[in-house]
């Protein structure tokens, strides 16, 4: 048999690079498959069931949000600390911060979605005690799509896609009409693993409770329904 040369060594040294830069890579597709960087966008329709709301007014830039969450997180789990499927992390929003002149002004409601069976005098007066508002939010109709909740991060990832991708499903839709978003809204409920974004395309009043005014927008260049 004939033999075959050894290698040189700079060819050890090449198979070294490829293996150094290879697993890095691989690692970093794999993170991303986890969190669901990759996850394709399918919306359909879906109604919102709402429910028993707690909730706190929010005021300010997207990415700040997350602060009146830890005050959302903390109640949580002293109420429901071994029963946290009885109180999901929910968030109302209203404003695409990217469609307004101060992207500071962006609003939304955080809080609670509370299972009625979970419902309490002790615990009403605990939410209240902690500045928390009730509202009952009524069924209604919406855009669906889901989203892995890994972390953190996992809501600026989901949103990222989710948003965009919604818009562009009811510009292309025309039946459906397009909704101010200040009057409309979107939810986001955390439940089982995952982000459950319901993007509204029904206008209801009992969904519309931020205290704060209606932020002025860039640019308004869509129909836009009036509340009955």
């Amino acid at each position: 048999a004939t033999r075959q040369p050894p290698a040189r060594p700079e060819s050890k040294n090449q198979q070294m690079w490829v293996v150094y830069l290879g697993v890095p890579v691989a690692g970093a597709v794999a993170l991303a498959l986890w969190f669901g960087v990759f996850k394709k966008v399918e919306i359909t329709p879906k109604r919102f069931e709402g429910g028993q709301f707690f909730y706190l007014d929010f005021q300010g830039h997207i990415s700040t949000v997350g602060s009146k969450f830890q005050s959302v997180c903390a109640i949580r789990q002293a109420l429901f600390g071994n029963n946290p499927k009885a109180a999901l992390p929910t968030g109302v929003y209203y404003d695409n911060p990217n469609a307004l002149k101060d992207p500071n002004l962006s609003r939304a409601c955080v809080g609670l979605l509370v299972s009625e069976s979970a419902i309490t005098g002790d615990v009403e007066k605990k939410f209240g005690e902690q500045g928390f508002k009730k509202l009952v939010l009524p069924p209604i109709a919406s855009l669906y799509w889901s989203f892995p909740a890994r972390m953190g991060i996992s809501c600026m990832i989901g949103a990222l896609k989710f948003y965009p991708a919604v818009t562009k499903y009811v510009d292309e839709r025309p039946e459906l009409g397009r909704i101010e978003p200040a009057k409309a809204g979107s939810v986001e409920v955390v439940e089982g693993g995952l982000i459950h974004y319901y993007y509204v395309t029904q206008l209801s009043k009992e969904y519309l409770v931020s205290p704060f005014p209606v932020p002025e927008l860039k640019t308004t260049t869509y129909p836009i329904k009036k509340l009955q």
